[in-house]
Formats: structure tokens, sequence, C-alpha cells
């Protein structure tokens, strides 16, 4: 395979395509994220989705040959996948450890962002779901394969992110289900936990929520502790979301972010992380991950990219690029191509049909962003105390 350098025409084609594409269709949103202090985590979404989408176009290439879904062999390929996800989650971190620092001197409407949440995350993901059940159907022939009950306690993994286990059962007797989606479900897990814990973890900020709230938090800490399969090493990036919204109170660390050398010093962490490390999940990798977070979020844009309006407005619909992905491949290559022919493609080939799927994707994923996120999201904007949370709102990938 050529060398990394030369695969980096993927990942710049693929965010050119993708801007380009949201450049056209950016007018049929209802609204993306107004400009201000966090534009910059809304222009990284997108590009971090997409990076979650190359990554899985990878896996496929291997799978395809080898009938094993495994990490890619390339570490560029590895990193676009595993330190996205990582940024999702430091994403997350920021946005509500930020809530809760706040908290000290505004209120923290619980129920509303609890509220808020469920609005955000259920109704794609169900839409999702139901998806892969019908595909599943689709590849039994309508036929019943297993027992009812073990077919409804496989179905309720999917409906719950996967838990108890690192990933969700297989449907009806079909083996390696989670290709379908590219078993994306296990990061929302590990979201899902978070805002859960998120009272729990108010009382290290010194504030008192209800106990309506306190005990649900505890209970869910609990249960992940005594019976979900999550490696605890996801739960650390959140710890970098917390030490980046420290940071960015800072003027003196936002004007320097903010600065041309800000976006240096993200890029050259981003080049560090993938020439040092061969996973994402290392500590080392995990703290200069932090590090390029901090700076993104004080207010480095890539030397403005993270700030054009395509780009906030990729990281609007960056929720859906992010479920849906996994069911555009799987019906690119299953369906549209089929598996046999798709296995004998050439690399450049492989890869060219991944890439002409990127328009497809990203107006797929406005569309359900327009018809199936957006309404939802609206439900909770009269919610005053938590408006600003909707508005800033960060898609669980």
């Amino acid at each position: 395979m050529a060398g990394e350098i030369e695969l980096l025409w993927i990942p710049v084609s693929a965010a050119l395509l993708a801007l380009l594409t949201m450049h056209f269709l950016r007018r049929w949103l209802p609204g993306t994220a107004a400009a201000g202090r966090r534009e910059t985590l809304d222009g990284i979404r997108g590009f971090l989705a997409i990076g979650v989408f190359l990554h899985h176009g990878m896996v496929w290439w291997q799978y395809l040959r080898t009938g094993k879904w495994v990490v890619p062999s390339s570490r560029l390929f590895v990193h676009l996948g595993q330190a996205s996800v990582m940024l999702f989650f430091m994403t997350t971190g920021f946005l509500f450890f930020t809530k809760l620092i706040e908290g000290r001197t505004k209120p923290v409407g619980w129920g509303a962002l609890f509220r808020s949440r469920a609005r955000r995350i259920l109704p794609m993901h169900l839409v999702v779901v139901a998806v892969v059940f019908e595909l599943v159907a689709l590849r039994s022939g309508d036929e019943l394969r297993v027992p009812v009950v073990a077919l409804v306690r496989a179905a309720t993994t999917w409906v719950l992110f996967g838990f108890p286990h690192f990933g969700v059962s297989d449907l009806n007797g079909l083996t390696n289900t989670f290709t379908l989606n590219a078993g994306v479900l296990w990061s929302l897990q590990y979201e899902a936990w978070f805002y859960l814990a998120l009272p729990l973890l108010a009382l290290g900020f010194g504030l008192r929520p209800p106990w309506r709230f306190l005990l649900p938090g505890a209970a869910s800490v609990l249960i992940v502790w005594r019976y979900a399969e999550l490696p605890l090493i996801g739960f650390v990036p959140f710890l970098g979301g917390l030490a980046a919204a420290m940071a960015a109170r800072s003027n003196g660390f936002r004007r320097v972010a903010a600065t041309p050398w800000g976006s240096v010093a993200a890029l050259a962490g981003l080049i560090a992380v993938g020439v040092w490390f061969p996973t994402s999940f290392q500590p080392g990798a995990l703290a200069l991950l932090a590090a390029v977070f901090a700076l993104v979020a004080g207010g480095a844009d890539f030397f403005g990219l993270l700030r054009l309006p395509a780009s906030r407005a990729l990281g609007e619909v960056s929720y859906s690029l992010y479920l849906v992905h996994g069911l555009l491949l799987f019906t690119t290559f299953n369906f549209v191509i089929g598996a046999e022919r798709a296995s004998h493609l050439s690399f450049v080939e492989h890869y060219s049909l991944v890439l002409a799927v990127v328009p497809v994707l990203v107006a797929l994923s406005t569309l359900t962003y327009v018809w199936i996120e957006h309404p939802w999201l609206r439900r909770s904007a009269p919610a005053t105390v938590d408006a600003q949370l909707v508005a800033e709102g960060v898609d669980p990938t």
C-alpha cells in the first residue's frame, strides 16, 4: 500500500467534497450555529464525522477481502477514526463541564438539560436502528431464525446503544450485524453514561442537584462499574474536555489560541499523534489530543477553515453524518456494487467509490437533520434555562 503521506489525498479530497456539497446545501438548513466564542467547535465536528467515515471506508476495504472487521492497517486511517471519536468526547466534556462551572453563578436547569439531550440523541438514533432492523429482515428473507426472546434481547442492545455489551448483539442469526451501521453505537453508550453521571459530577463543582437527578446519576455509575463492558479508557477524553473548559476561561489563552500560531500548534499536535502513536487510546496520544482540543476550543481555527460557513453547517449535521455513514457504506458495497465485485476493486477504485459517496452522505445527512433532528431540537428551545445549550448542542460521536 502507498505510504502514509501519499494517502493524504483521500482525507483532503473528502473534506473538499464535503465543503463543496455543503456550500450549496446550507441554505436549506433551518439555521446554522451562530458565530461566537465556540464557532471553532461547530466547525470541527463535521470534519470529525467525515474522518470516522473514511476510517470505516478503510475497514471495509479490509473486510471485503479478509472477512475480518479490524482496525485499519494504515496509521493515518486508524487516527482518522479513533482520534475523531476522542475529540467528539472532549467536545461533550467541554460543553457540559463548562455548564457545571458556570452553574456556580447561574442555575442549571436539570430537567431541561436531560430533555434536550433525549431530544438530541434519541430521534435520529431510533430511526437508524429501525433502518437496521429493516435491513436485517431483508437479509433474512423475512424469516425468523432465532427464538423470539433471543431476538428481542438482541434488539434491546441496539436500542440501548449496545448496553450491557461493548457493542451490539447479532440480530436474527445474522453474523456481524454491526457492520450494517459500522458499529458506531458504542460511542453513544459512553455519551449516555456521561450525561447520567452529570448530577453526581456536579457535586465536585459545589453544586447541589435535586435528589431526583442525583440518585439516577449514582445508580448509572454503579451500573457501569458493575455490568457494562466499556473499557474505562473511553471515559478519559471527557476529562480532556474539562481541562479545555478551564483553559478556555482564560482570556490570555484564548488570545494566543486564536492566533495563527495557535493553529500551527494544533496542527503540529495532530501530526505528532499520528507519527508517535499507533492508536489514539494511549495516554500520550490522549494528552496530545487534549492539548489540540483545548487550542480549538480556545479559538484555533486551522487558518480560518473552521470558521467557514460551510464548515459550521457541516458541523450542524455531524450527528446525522456519524449515524448514517455506516448504513450508506453497507448499502453501497452490498447493494449498489455488490460485495463480490467490491472485493476485487483496486485500492484507488475502492476509495474513488468512497469519495463518490461523500456528497450523497452530506446531502442525506442534511435531509435527516431537517426532517428528523431539527423538529425535535426546536421543541427544546422554549426552555430558556437551556436554550443556549440547545444552540450549542454537541453531536454525540
